[in-house]
């Protein structure tokens, strides 16, 4: 038992176990229902027509059951993070490279085809990108009320290493990578600023989430590393556009016209509208 559920009250926790409890149940009878469905129309069709509508059920169905061995396998691995002291997220990341191609797509590529059709990953990938939309809206809206008064140095100092440190690590080991590695386009400056930002870049939600996790989202670390991600990944974006422009040809600048205009737009947004 946790601490936080050591100070709920014996009810609440009954109550919240019970609640855990019949959604693990419910989702447990909508996936056997659901398969024995599926298992029923593959037995039962005849004729071509039939047959192939068998083969291609509904996608509603097949998203939903896509959703439920998502959430179930995330969940559980969350809980099995938790257990070794990590944070959820780091388990869920785990789930999510465990149910992809890495794994499970080279393993049980059938299976994988079968859980994961080509019209479901469409519908997946746009309910992922809205969770993250909202939870990252959600990130900000806590995180705006609050001001780092005092740390302007410490911010400057600690925002130019988490980009700079990397990046110059990057820029190395493409010196010894260059030869493998370097691609058609046969640019090694291109190479070199690729794969610098590539080891710059914070996955910005994730470090978001274990802040949130740890509580310390309003605690001066945490709101430094956010600022210090989000304005390195900012300046690791435009130097990856400046890669990208290498790669199209001296006279294509459109990355770089395109990711400065996102910059003022963001700057736009910052100062005069708010």
């Amino acid at each position: 038992m946790s601490a936080t559920d050591k100070t709920r009250p014996p009810h609440t926790t009954a109550r919240r176990r019970s609640v855990i409890l019949a959604c693990v149940a419910l989702a447990v009878v909508a996936v056997a229902v659901s398969l024995l469905a599926l298992r029923h129309a593959g037995a039962t069709a005849s004729g071509d027509g039939v047959r192939a509508a068998a083969d291609h059920p509904d996608l509603t169905m097949r998203f939903l059951i896509a959703v439920v061995v998502v959430l179930g396998v995330a969940r559980l691995a969350g809980r099995l993070a938790v257990l070794a002291g990590q944070p959820p997220v780091m388990g869920e990341i785990c789930a999510g490279i465990a149910l992809g191609p890495t794994l499970l797509g080279r393993i049980a590529p059938d299976a994988a085809a079968r859980l994961f059709p080509d019209g479901v990953l469409p519908m997946l990938n746009g309910l992922a990108q809205l969770g993250l939309v909202l939870f990252m809206f959600g990130v900000g809206r806590e995180l705006a009320s609050v001001r780092l008064r005092g740390t302007g140095s410490r911010t400057v100092l600690v925002t130019q290493a988490s980009l700079m440190v990397p990046f110059a690590a990057g820029t190395v080991a493409a010196v010894a990578l260059g030869t493998a590695y370097l691609g058609p386009a046969g640019d090694p400056v291109a190479f070199t600023v690729f794969l610098g930002c590539a080891l710059s870049i914070t996955a910005f939600p994730v470090l978001a989430r274990i802040l949130e996790e740890l509580r310390m989202t309003r605690s001066e670390v945490g709101r430094l590393s956010l600022l210090a991600a989000a304005v390195g990944d900012a300046g690791a974006w435009l130097l990856l556009a400046v890669a990208v422009a290498l790669t199209q040809g001296p006279g294509t600048v459109r990355p770089v016209v395109t990711a400065v205009g996102g910059l003022a737009v963001v700057l736009l947004l910052l100062w005069p509208v708010r």
